[in-house]
């Protein structure tokens, strides 16, 4: 099995999410990059399946939302940082931010086969 197939099935068990959802995850993730775009997730999407790419976007971006691995890196619309504020929106070229403790966990988790917070933290 392969690094990537196996950090694949750790992300269904440890998320419980469907596996083409867990695939575009894991290929966001992998790129290491703190910003993203709604565009660059249909891409991944359509990689793995391209005739339902968008709902497949959709469901990784809220996925992600839903797990704090991704928020939105517009902050106009809201007075608070804080995570219930801010609002997800799934339309073309939205920018979405990585935190920086999200990319330090899976990098981790791609050196070491394990997803933890503590080696972020140090990183961080």
């Amino acid at each position: 099995m392969t690094a990537r197939k196996k950090v694949v099935k750790e992300f269904i068990r440890l998320f419980n999410e469907e596996e083409n959802v867990v695939k575009v995850m894991v290929s966001l993730l992998s790129k290491g990059k703190p910003n993203i775009t709604f565009n660059e997730i249909l891409k991944e999407a359509a990689v793995i399946c391209r005739e339902k790419a968008d709902r497949l976007a959709e469901d990784a971006v809220l996925a992600m939302e839903g797990w704090r691995m991704i928020l939105p890196a517009k902050h106009e619309e809201s007075r608070s940082l804080a995570w219930e504020s801010q609002m997800i929106k799934l339309e073309k070229d939205e920018p979405y931010t990585i935190p920086a403790c999200i990319v330090y966990a899976f990098k981790h988790l791609l050196l070491s086969g394990e997803w933890t917070w503590k080696p972020a933290v140090r990183e961080y």
